[in-house]
């Protein structure tokens, strides 16, 4: 199936549901390989050698007092977030975008505790990150003093 593409990384249609699809909790994932000129070529749809539950770190952030801070990551791979965990307290998370794609339903902040590694319930159904397309945490910190922002995403990763 072809598409176009923008330069090297903005794809045109529905590219990014085609590579990873999921059906009753299990995913059937695509890999993607261009070929042609970087300016205009073609996607080629290879199948992934492995599907796999995998991390992606977030790394150390220190968030400055009454600020607010976007911490952001590269997959290497086709990503689809599945879970955010953090250690961290007393900051507010405002957004997690996949792309430009907000994977919260509506405006307003939630407690990043809600993240913490013993929530219940907190997974999510996010969008498929493919190489080139950011994995971004807005996050802000209305306390005092600073606070160190760790943590990681957990999902389904073509390998």
């Amino acid at each position: 199936m072809p598409y176009d593409i923008i330069g090297d990384s903005n794809l045109i249609g529905d590219a990014v549901d085609d590579l990873l699809k999921g059906a009753d909790d299990e995913l059937q994932g695509y890999g993607a390989e261009i070929i042609g000129a970087p300016q205009r070529g073609q996607l080629k749809m290879t199948k992934p050698n492995r599907l796999q539950k995998l991390a992606l770190g977030i790394g150390i952030t220190s968030v400055a007092a009454t600020s607010s801070s976007i911490v952001t990551v590269t997959p290497q791979v086709p990503f689809k977030l599945e879970r955010f965990l953090s250690p961290s307290t007393s900051l507010h998370v405002n957004d997690i975008k996949v792309g430009t794609n907000s994977q919260f339903v509506g405006a307003g902040s939630i407690p990043i505790e809600a993240f913490a590694n013993n929530s219940v319930g907190v997974g999510l159904k996010g969008d498929t990150a493919i190489p080139g397309v950011d994995i971004a945490l807005n996050v802000s910190n209305t306390t005092g003093a600073p606070i160190t922002l760790s943590g990681a995403y957990f999902g389904v990763a073509a390998t």
